[in-house]
């Protein structure tokens, strides 16, 4: 493990007594508030092909957060992941977080687990399980910049979701993600995290 503390002995992880079940502990990490820059993320890592992970949700005290993996059927596996968590600090030049999730119109994401040092966070559908999340003032730089999109749910939630485009000619910043099912890779609309790093 890496730790921005400088020690390993502040992350823990723990399984959920369920295959591809784990909850990793920050003990370092406690919360300031229930409104901070923050969010957590998760991937599977030199796994079989087609494996994920997806975060569970996240604590409101110790940082701690739940992970849940899958094989490429959809089935909970146990499966080495690496996570980031970004908790209140400043990360790169310029950052946004945010929890997003667009059921059957376009909804702006606000408040809780939502900040951006450029403006607003707005998410755009274009189809089902296809969405544009537009982080305003984060465009118009040739400055390298890493999007990262992470599915969120529990352990009955197995569906994905994956950046496939980044366009910042424009004084915004837009991010296409997809989602889809396992297995079958099916469009299908999906709760997810999504930062952009610069």
């Amino acid at each position: 493990t890496y730790s921005s503390r400088g020690t390993d002995a502040d992350i823990t992880v723990q399984g959920h007594g369920t295959p591809g079940g784990y909850e990793i502990k920050f003990l370092a990490l406690g919360r300031g508030g229930s409104d901070v820059a923050e969010n957590h993320f998760s991937q599977s890592w030199g796994t079989s092909a087609g494996t994920w992970c997806a975060d569970g949700g996240w604590s409101l005290s110790v940082f701690s957060a739940s992970v849940y993996c899958y094989n490429a059927a959809g089935t909970l596996a146990d499966e080495r992941f690496g996570a980031l968590v970004i908790d209140r600090g400043r990360v790169g030049k310029r950052f946004a977080v945010s929890w997003v999730y667009d059921p059957a119109t376009p909804e702006n994401p606000t408040g809780t687990y939502t900040n951006s040092s450029g403006g607003a966070v707005a998410i755009s559908k274009l189809g089902l399980g296809s969405y544009d999340v537009t982080f305003a003032g984060l465009g118009g730089t040739a400055a390298p910049v890493a999007a990262i999109v992470s599915s969120y749910g529990g352990s009955t939630s197995n569906s994905h979701c994956t950046v496939i485009q980044i366009s910042r000619a424009a004084p915004d910043l837009v991010v296409r993600v997809a989602c889809v099912t396992a297995g079958a890779a099916l469009n299908i609309d999906q709760v997810f995290t999504i930062a952009v790093i610069e």
